[in-house]
């Protein structure tokens, strides 16, 4: 088996829990990171799921080097009103 691809989700939030449920059958990811505007949800969805880090701004998780390894996966699952320019940073 080749080395997972790290995950950053961004809003923890229910369509993130969600998400999360399924990702746990999906051996090639792995949860690196969470962030959510609300420090304790990051936190606890981090502590939840075994993510490494949570953050509350997205673009510190986009520019976190050590979220690559030998690839990485930006998942936005915040309200739509939120989550555009979090996708367009995430994917730059």
């Amino acid at each position: 088996m080749s080395t997972p691809l790290n995950l950053g989700i961004i809003g923890c939030g229910g369509i993130a829990r969600s998400h999360l449920a399924a990702l746990q059958f999906v051996t090639e990811l792995r949860l690196y990171a969470t962030c959510d505007i609300d420090e304790g949800r990051a936190q606890a969805y981090a502590d939840e799921y075994g993510a490494q880090k949570a953050y509350t701004d997205y673009e510190r998780l986009a520019a976190d080097p050590a979220r690559f390894g030998k690839g990485a996966i930006e998942g936005v699952a915040a309200p739509e009103s939120a989550n555009n320019a979090a996708a367009q940073t995430s994917f730059i």
